[in-house]
């Protein structure tokens, strides 16, 4: 829902997304042409989307995403090194708790 202080109708909203979405121009082109920001443009084509239910662009185009891991692994495959049960980054140190530090192929 747009804020009380938006710039755009809901009508410039709704005709540049469906244009951007019928001519298969990228938001990014259209965005520059108009002046607007990119990611506002690109909100305005997941909401029509939405609104529509249409699939997204990732669906249309047949992308995957991998499905999500889990905690523990993520957190194993995040840049730094481990030294024991702690975790160093540039700038940033911190305890992982027993029972992430114990996971098989953790250490």
């Amino acid at each position: 829902m747009p804020s009380p202080n938006t710039k755009y109708s809901p009508e410039v909203r709704e005709q540049t997304a469906e244009f951007i979405i019928s001519s298969g121009r990228s938001a990014t082109s259209i965005a520059e042409e108009m002046g607007i920001d990119v990611n506002t443009v690109c909100k305005w084509v997941r909401e029509y989307r939405r609104s529509h239910d249409m699939p997204t662009y990732a669906e249309e185009k047949g992308i995957k995403t991998p499905p999500p891991a889990s905690t523990a692994e993520f957190r194993l495959k995040r840049p730094g090194f481990r030294v024991g049960s702690f975790i160093w980054m540039p700038r940033l140190a911190w305890r992982l708790p027993d029972c992430i530090a114990r996971v098989p192929g953790a250490a």
